[in-house]
């Protein structure tokens, strides 16, 4: 059986694109050979929150074992479109390399900023018109439709309110959530099977806003209950 000489272990990025290009190869694996865009995406998200579970629980020796599997996806997903000619790795480095120096004008431009809440509104500013006529239709739904629900909750209405959609206030939230409960609890009693559901949705959608105004993320918020569910769970069991 042939094989192929892998490349010197190294630490550039060239290094694991080349790797990628081997594994591809007409000699390669089976199984690297046959991947596209489509069949690698659901890899990238489950190494991504590999590598959200190592910050939160692991070690710094898993965390930069986690981010290294999530490099390699990223370099893959990078090399199947070298591979069609649209775009390379270089182009890649070159474009995130462009847009950051771009949008810190304050690091490497003459732009002033008091704190970090000027530099979110700056940067939503630069955004705005790198997008040009584009952002009025893209600018809810550029945010990803498979980030988690209560995630993509969060980053919608937070892009909303920068852009002018004004929000009541928190006491104006927490009214807005008891008649929620309110209109849930009835439909739910009635046995309103169809309406329970949109019921239960515009409740979830509004403690979301009102985690947001409080300075919360849902997301984060409900892991960090889930987490609490079943250490007392573990413990009411043994």
């Amino acid at each position: 059986m042939d094989t192929i000489k892998p490349p010197a272990i190294g630490t550039t990025i060239d290094t694991l694109a080349e790797l990628v290009r081997l594994l591809r190869s007409e000699k390669g694996c089976p199984w690297d050979q046959k991947q596209t865009p489509e069949t690698i995406k659901k890899y990238l998200m489950e190494e991504a929150y590999e590598v959200m579970e190592a910050l939160e629980d692991g070690s710094p020796a898993q965390v930069c074992g986690e981010l290294g599997d999530l490099l390699f996806q990223l370099v893959f997903l990078a090399c199947l479109y070298e591979e069609k000619g649209t775009f390379s790795m270089q182009d890649v480095v070159r474009v995130v390399t462009e847009k950051m120096i771009r949008r810190h004008p304050h690091v490497f431009g003459d732009k002033e900023v008091r704190d970090a809440e000027e530099v979110k509104a700056n940067w939503h500013k630069i955004k705005l018109a790198e997008k040009g006529d584009r952002e009025s239709k893209s600018l809810l739904d550029s945010v990803p439709r498979n980030l988690p629900a209560l995630m993509r909750a969060h980053r919608i209405t937070e892009r909303a309110a920068r852009s002018g959609f004004v929000f009541p206030d928190v006491s104006g939230i927490f009214a807005e959530v008891d008649n929620a409960i309110s209109k849930l609890k009835k439909s739910a009693e009635k046995n309103e099977e169809e309406k329970v559901p949109e019921e239960l949705g515009d409740l979830l959608l509004k403690v979301v806003v009102l985690g947001r105004l409080l300075g919360a993320h849902s997301e984060t918020a409900l892991d960090q209950a889930l987490q609490r569910f079943i250490k007392k769970f573990r413990r009411k069991m043994e």
